[in-house]
């Protein structure tokens, strides 16, 4: 994180766990009982937009309402959201896939940074807690960008693929901390001899 005073936030954290899933095109039947597995007591959706034409049970209020009656507390954290307005090339996007570009970068902004802390103090004070996307595998989805950060931090991300699948965060091939202490992803090609 780019501010010292997050890392003492962070100091004594007894349990820095946190879980990642995807809604895809789960029944409401078959979501909410993951969430259960899990003992999962806050879910932060970390979609740009809460919505989902071809799953209503999935779209922001309606979604909070169902959790509320099974006791799950919903918070939705746009400054997390993935769909970010086209960039420019940029030497620190440069070895993920161009999808995922602008969101390499937004990772870079204020923005994102206040959100990523406010994930982490949830995770911190209202755990455990899971964030959640569209798609089933991360590695298909900007979670996998999201969880290197928090992995950059200390924390252990846990994919909750199924009721029995959870897979342990690995780092994205291309992910190193820069300098400012930001996670970027370059190309390995970048400064190699001609």
């Amino acid at each position: 994180m780019k501010n010292g005073m997050n890392d003492r936030f962070l100091e004594g954290v007894e349990s820095k766990e946190i879980f990642s899933l995807g809604h895809s095109n789960r029944r409401w039947e078959e979501f909410l009982p993951l969430l259960v597995s899990a003992e999962i007591r806050t879910l932060v959706d970390v979609r740009s937009v809460p919505y989902s034409r071809r799953f209503p049970w999935f779209i922001g209020r309606r979604l909070e309402r169902q959790l509320r009656e099974a006791g799950i507390r919903y918070v939705h954290k746009e400054s997390l959201g993935g769909k970010r307005p086209a960039m420019g090339p940029h030497p620190e996007a440069s070895g993920v896939a161009e999808t995922f570009r602008s969101y390499v970068l937004h990772m870079r902004s204020d923005e994102f940074q206040q959100g990523l802390f406010e994930l982490m103090f949830l995770a911190r004070t209202e755990g455990p807690v899971a964030f959640i996307c569209a798609e089933r595998e991360p590695t298909d989805c900007h979670r996998q960008f999201l969880s290197d950060a928090l992995v950059q931090v200390g924390f252990r991300v846990r994919h909750l693929i199924d009721v029995d699948i959870i897979r342990d965060h690995h780092l994205h091939p291309a992910a190193q901390t820069g300098p400012d202490g930001v996670i970027g992803y370059p190309s390995q090609q970048e400064g190699l001899p001609l």
